[in-house]
């Protein structure tokens, strides 16, 4: 028989408690992220202009914001950046969101686009500020 440097380990209580935890945090967290409505409109924001598109039609929207060009595409109720001339392309990489709080950010160009509407078994404002 060998010997092994190091004698085995048995898992503890403390393992496997955090363990649980662990796998509990896990499902909260996808919980509240797939309980999100689909969107209904969606608000491009770039400079000190702010447009709001319905969903349910498909467009492009060309957006020229500090000295870069984006497109940014509605098909099916989804929204994405097709294409951009920023220097690091996150906003192209982001992929197409569709759900109520996702947004997309170019930060080089200062753009933001966001998906508007009601979340799910969401509260209307938020405790503790105003109304």
């Amino acid at each position: 028989m060998a010997d092994f440097p190091y004698p085995s380990r048995k898992l503890t209580v403390s393992d496997v408690l955090i363990v649980g935890l662990l796998l509990l945090a896990a499902v909260i967290s996808a919980f509240f992220t797939l309980s999100r409505d689909a969107g209904t409109t969606c608000t491009v924001r770039y400079g000190s202009c702010t447009e709001t598109f319905s969903l349910r039609e498909d467009r492009v929207i060309p957006v020229l914001s500090n000295g870069h060009s984006l497109t940014v595409v509605i098909e099916n109720g989804a929204v994405s950046v097709t294409e951009s001339d920023c220097p690091d392309g996150v906003c192209v990489n982001s992929g197409t969101i569709s759900r109520t709080g996702q947004a997309i950010v170019c930060v080089p160009a200062e753009v933001t686009v966001r998906i508007d509407g009601r979340r799910s078994g969401s509260a209307d404002i938020i405790a503790g500020g105003a109304p």
